[in-house]
């Protein structure tokens, strides 16, 4: 990977041939916890049509030494920044989880600055009319019912929890981005963004019943919103990297401007 002219953006190496330049660029938010290396695995099953960046949050990663988030804007607003400046032409935003609040609020920020965003796929997160602070999971929780709930959530490998000095280093993020959901969620908001919608969802997932995605159609002006769910709880897509990405690539060949011949 390397960095993207931008410390909050990483982009991935194009791993099935270049035949020409990208002409649509996908960009992956991590989830809570997460840095831009979550997403290696997927990133590496996409055509060389598209360009493949995640974002890359503070406080992890090659990100270590700078301050963890206080707010949702603290990854936001940068992210706009970045995004505009160095991602020019058709972009698709995926987020999971907490990279779905996080990119709810840049594809509004994105269009309200008169950015055309091509798609937004937003997967284990209910819209923001229906989200809830995951108060239970703030700064202030113990340390016991803060891992209780991460091994219900699934996402981290079993054998951290068994590790002291990883779960040093791992918690205060968890803590830190866990705290940002309070930001997110909009009893009875009635914001709305342009783009056409792909809401993904695991059936088992605890903390985000899939009923409550088909109401993300609420949230787009755009006619497209489709909703598919897949086998698995809150971390679904790791177990379904092929299904996601091909999910992803038919959004973004939607994208691809169209070719004129002679």
């Amino acid at each position: 990977m390397s960095s993207s002219r931008s410390s909050d953006l990483w982009e991935f190496p194009q791993v099935n041939g270049v035949e020409e330049a990208p002409g649509v660029t996908l960009l992956l938010l991590p989830h809570a916890g997460g840095s831009a290396h979550a997403y290696t695995e997927l990133a590496a099953l996409f055509p060389s049509s598209v360009r493949v960046v995640a974002g890359q949050y503070p406080g992890r990663g090659p990100r270590m030494r700078d301050s963890l988030p206080e707010r949702l804007e603290d990854l936001v607003e940068p992210l706009t920044a970045a995004v505009r400046r160095c991602l020019p032409g058709p972009l698709v935003v995926f987020g999971h989880s907490l990279g779905a609040m996080v990119g709810w609020r840049l594809v509004r920020a994105l269009e309200g600055a008169g950015r055309q965003v091509s798609g937004f796929v937003p997967a284990s997160c209910l819209p923001p009319h229906l989200a809830r602070p995951v108060v239970d999971t703030s700064r202030s929780i113990g340390t016991d019912e803060l891992l209780a709930y991460l091994r219900r959530l699934g996402g981290l490998p079993e054998e951290v929890f068994d590790e002291p000095d990883l779960l040093e280093l791992v918690l205060p993020i968890l803590r830190a981005d866990l705290a940002l959901t309070a930001d997110y969620a909009r009893p009875g908001t009635e914001e709305t963004i342009a783009c056409p919608l792909l809401v993904l969802g695991g059936v088992a997932d605890k903390a985000v019943p899939p009923t409550g995605l088909e109401q993300w159609a609420d949230r787009t002006e755009h006619a497209r919103t489709d909703l598919r769910l897949l086998t698995g709880g809150h971390f679904f897509y790791k177990e379904h990297l092929a299904d996601v990405a091909a999910a992803l690539t038919q959004m973004t060949e939607a994208a691809l401007p169209v070719r004129r011949t002679a």
